[in-house]
């Protein structure tokens, strides 16, 4: 459920609430190249991002996909929680 980093169960919780709504994609198979030069670990979830035909692939891993953020790597942006929000359209007022 992607919650091996969350060390309150208050967290898992809620971040399993959050997902109810989320597809779960499988993680890229051995043998698919990367189309940029990443750590082996890192590899996987790009790649399942980007078969899986998502539009982004949101991260805060800043270290491993800072020189990507904001482009787009076989079909998927790659972007922060705060890019991906800060994009997104503002509610309408009533």
């Amino acid at each position: 459920m992607g919650a091996e980093n969350l060390d309150r169960p208050e967290h898992k919780r809620r971040l399993g609430k959050l997902l109810v709504d989320v597809p779960v994609v499988p993680e890229a198979g051995p043998g698919i190249a990367s189309p940029i030069s990443l750590p082996e670990k890192d590899r996987p979830v790009l790649l399942a991002a980007v078969q899986a035909g998502a539009t982004h692939f949101v991260t805060g891993d800043i270290r491993h996909f800072g020189p990507y953020r904001l482009r787009r790597v076989g079909g998927v942006i790659i972007c922060t929680p705060r890019d991906y929000l800060n994009q997104l359209e503002p509610p309408e007022a009533d």
